[in-house]
């Protein structure tokens, strides 16, 4: 039987993006070799971070629905770009089956899908599969990853880990410690397995001897209960006895309560309650009108009241308006408002006018002032042109000729003068006269024009008011009327009423109807006693019918013997000593070393290894052990080589053949030329003689040359694709 891959799609698988890739690995027999390339690199040799490793990512997760890095989340395998629909498809073929598993994230996926290889059915046609009507399916993902576990038998993570083996990813076997050495190694013989089984019959046995726990407390309970019963028998037939005394006694009490409330004649009683309630509603109904009317008359009381209240404030306004302006002459002083503003606007053109009449007086007296001053500058010469005189008199005629022109100025000076004087006499009688008209009455002209207006205008609305309060006076004091009127209407009680009440044998005509009601319930009680059967009757008929079955341990004999069977194949799946563990122990751990130790010497190395019994393994040099951390970092990693190719090899033995191996820089680190060389040998007889497809992760293009093939993982920008180099 083998397992082989046929082919993968990819979506949102790290840098892989939502566009499907596909890899069909039928077309991969042989070694691939796997490079990469950054496109958006500075540097053209550029390989990291191109998505090579998600090849070997996808596969893992898709088969066991975890990742190669044991520390990390599947979720962490999502696009992070996208940062949704994950989701790897890949189809194969084991034994006779074919299979497609799909598995995604965000959401989560788990689809499992196998059929029977047929002449039309095959690897080779696979994806012209129907897988129709051929899904596994199962409860929820969890079982549905069971059952793809089960169809692997066992292929887990950690021992995929040996087959698409890495240098950063693989665990390193010999930095184990020694109790996880021990899991890996009874995960690879399969005491998972045995465990898993011996925990079904652990609980198949502990079910058992919780049935045969229940089946002997049964018994002796029956045995108890048997002693039990006898008393109960004896007790119950007390009962039924009392039960029937019980029943003709409550039968005669009812009886009694059912003669006395036929003596009630309900239909006089409720013609008398019916007159009583009329008589109460007629009673009610004088005293609802009588208050209805109080009602309506304070309601009218009220809102005339309201109304009389803004007409005595509007009445209070007009006579204050008329105390104000009442007894005032408007009229005379519009008049002084008049004469006062005509005064204080004469003032104003008197001032300014005795403004400019005093400028030109001014001006006047200066040129007299000037004429004079150059009368005095004239002694030998013009004061004009600055020449000497050329005698005396035209010194004089010029000096005659100024006198005349101060002369015409002093009799300006005079007129400008007596011009004053009447014009300051012209503004003081004019501020005697605007003293004269000062109006105290009014504040202001306006006012005083609007005061008569007013003055008329309240005195019209005053009457207006005091007539609407003699009217609205006079409404209040009807609705006043009508009031006491209202509270002095009498309603009595009417007259007849205490009779019927004293006559009545109930208060009303509820507790009338609830004492029909509970004679109705008595008859109903009557009768379902009287029909009532004696419960205990049935229950001594069941008791005698239980002192009658015997005590039967039959099961728990049956029980024990298939405890002890359990038991026995407990100790046989479980115990280090047994000789199932003991047969697969002393026969694989040898053969796990021995395949490990060919491999070591197919590598150029003297060294073994050797497993102990308690599974966990140790490096040996000849018949000395080898402290693994003083190994160099090239021999480290060709023994950890060799132990992962050991375990995948008798995993192989044991279970099946698989039919693809990964190597994920496993050649590139640490590792020199003759190693690489050795290495490289050993992987092509894998392919040449097992048949294997083995895909070669690296960063040297040398080692391409040695590849049938070359896979080129590009990256450009966020995503990766895949092209089969020429």
């Amino acid at each position: 039987m083998k397992l082989e891959l046929g082919t993968m799609y990819l979506q949102n698988v790290k840098t892989f993006g939502g566009r499907k890739t596909l890899i069909d690995f039928r077309e991969m027999g042989g070694l691939t070799a796997i490079l990469g390339q950054n496109l958006d690199a500075e540097d053209e040799d550029d390989r990291n971070g191109a998505g090579k490793s998600s090849i070997f990512e996808a596969v893992c997760f898709v088969l066991t629905g975890k990742t190669l890095v044991k520390t990390k989340k599947p979720s962490s395998l999502v696009n992070n770009v996208n940062d949704k629909k994950l989701r790897v498809e890949l189809s194969g073929q084991l034994g006779n089956n074919l299979f497609k598993i799909v598995r995604g994230m965000k959401p989560t996926i788990c689809e499992f899908y196998k059929k029977p290889v047929s002449d039309t059915d095959t690897l080779e046609t696979i994806e012209d599969v129907d897988w129709t009507d051929c899904s596994i399916i199962k409860h929820g993902a969890g079982e549905t990853a069971a059952e793809i576990m089960r169809f692997l038998h066992g292929l887990d993570d950690v021992l995929l880990r040996f087959i698409m083996i890495s240098s950063t990813r693989s665990p390193n076997f010999f930095k184990l410690e020694s109790s996880q050495q021990k899991t890996l190694v009874e995960k690879l013989f399969g005491f998972q397995v045995l465990t898993e089984k011996a925990a079904v019959i652990k609980q198949n046995r502990e079910k058992l001897q919780s049935d045969l726990a229940i089946e002997k407390a049964r018994i002796e309970e029956r045995i108890i209960f048997r002693d039990r019963t006898v008393t109960k028998l004896e007790q119950t037939k007390t009962r039924r006895d009392e039960f029937e005394s019980d029943k003709e006694k409550k039968l005669h009490e009812l009886d009694e309560l059912l003669e006395n409330l036929n003596e009630i004649d309900f239909k006089k009683e409720r013609d008398t309650l019916d007159a009583i309630t009329r008589l109460r509603e007629d009673f009610d109904n004088a005293k609802k009108e009588r208050q209805k009317a109080i009602d309506s008359a304070t309601a009218d009381v009220s809102s005339i009241e309201r109304r009389i209240s803004p007409v005595k404030s509007k009445l209070l306004a007009a006579e204050a308006i008329i105390a104000k302006y009442e007894g005032r002459d408007a009229d005379a002083a519009i008049r002084r408002y008049d004469a006062r503003e005509k005064a204080i606007t004469t003032i104003t053109k008197l001032e300014n006018d005795l403004a400019l009449v005093k400028r030109d007086f001014n001006d006047a007296n200066k040129g007299i002032k000037d004429l004079q001053q150059s009368i005095n500058s004239m002694e030998d010469h013009c004061p004009t042109c600055g020449q000497d005189w050329p005698d005396k008199d035209a010194r004089q005629s010029r000096v005659d000729e100024i006198n005349g022109q101060i002369s015409e100025l002093q009799v300006l000076a005079d007129g400008f003068n007596t011009e004053i004087e009447k014009l300051n006499m012209g503004v003081s009688e004019q501020k005697m006269v605007r003293d004269e008209n000062t109006v105290t009455d009014f504040a202001s002209r306006d006012e005083a024009v609007q005061a008569e207006s007013k003055l008329e205008r309240a005195k019209s609305d005053v009457k207006e008011y005091k007539e609407d309060l003699t009217n609205l006076n006079e409404e209040l004091s009807e609705a006043q009327s009508k009031l006491a009127e209202a509270k002095a209407i009498s309603v009595e009680e009417p007259e007849g009423i205490t009779e019927l009440k004293e006559v009545a044998f109930f208060t009303s005509l509820t507790e009338l109807e609830d004492v029909q009601k509970q004679q109705s319930t008595l008859l109903a009680q009557r009768e379902t006693l009287q029909n009532n059967v004696n419960p205990h009757v049935e229950t001594i008929k069941e008791l005698e019918a239980e002192l009658e079955e015997p005590v039967d341990d039959k099961l728990v004999v049956e029980l024990e013997e298939e405890i002890d069977i359990h038991i026995d194949l407990e100790k046989l799946l479980t115990r280090k000593d047994s000789p199932i563990r003991r047969s697969i122990t002393s026969t694989r751990l040898p053969q796990l070393g021995a395949i490990a130790d060919e491999y070591l010497r197919k590598m150029g190395l003297r060294y073994s290894v050797k497993f102990n019994d308690d599974m966990s393994a140790k490096v040996m040099n000849f018949e000395k052990e080898v402290d693994f951390g003083m190994i160099s970092g090239g021999e480290e990693g060709r023994i950890d080589l060799a132990v992962a190719w050991a375990f995948r090899d008798l995993f192989e033995i044991m279970n099946y053949d698989i039919g693809f191996m990964g190597l994920d820089e496993r050649l590139d680190n640490s590792i020199c030329p003759a190693t690489q060389r050795k290495t490289l040998e050993i992987v092509q007889e894998m392919t040449t003689v097992r048949g294997r497809q083995i895909f070669l992760i690296t960063h040297h293009e040398d080692l391409q040359d040695h590849a049938d093939r070359v896979m080129m993982v590009e990256r450009k920008g966020d995503f990766s694709s895949i092209r089969m180099a020429a």
